[in-house]
């Protein structure tokens, strides 16, 4: 437990720091910073116990909901890129319920929802980032099964990182 607050806390200054001189408008850094926070509490989790809480994610969730209604992007594609990434999980995780947790489903389209807000296009691009990191770490720790939910958090920081400001591509 020790090792989670440190985990947790690390990333909020991290969060607070990246956001505070990457990211100039507040509703960008209230975006990033739950992300990072909440993904970082997820992916400690996952690590160690192999559960991603539902709690967590519908946090992240409602988060970010509630940044697209407020900055008119709901109805945009960001939301229908996301189910698509929830539909995609959701299916792997019927086809080979072992290789994919039900907590990596519920995780994948909320952080779709994320990595959309600052361009929808990066998605795919933050997806094979995800999939690129799980796989060479599951070659290199000679182990079948490896936890993906830091991966996709991972991977959704450095894609948010790398497309920067927002360009609206939605």
């Amino acid at each position: 437990m020790q090792r989670s607050v440190w985990t947790v806390s690390s990333a909020t200054a991290i969060a607070f720091g990246f956001t505070w001189f990457r990211f100039p408008e507040p509703n960008e850094r209230i975006m990033v910073m739950t992300m990072i926070i909440g993904g970082a509490y997820q992916s400690v989790s996952d690590f160690r116990t192999r559960h991603v809480p539902r709690v967590v994610t519908y946090t992240m969730g409602s988060v970010a909901i509630l940044g697209l209604l407020l900055a008119d992007r709901m109805w945009s594609l960001i939301p229908i890129v996301a189910a698509a990434v929830g539909v995609v999980f959701f299916l792997l995780h019927q086809w080979r319920e072992e290789s994919l947790g039900f907590g990596d489903v519920l995780l994948a389209p909320v952080l779709a929802l994320f990595v959309g807000w600052f361009d929808v296009f990066g998605v795919p691009l933050w997806l094979l980032g995800a999939c690129l990191g799980a796989a060479l770490a599951s070659v290199f720790l000679r182990q079948r099964h490896v936890a993906f939910a830091p991966w996709l958090v991972a991977s959704a920081v450095v894609t948010i990182l790398y497309v920067g400001s927002p360009t609206y591509s939605g």
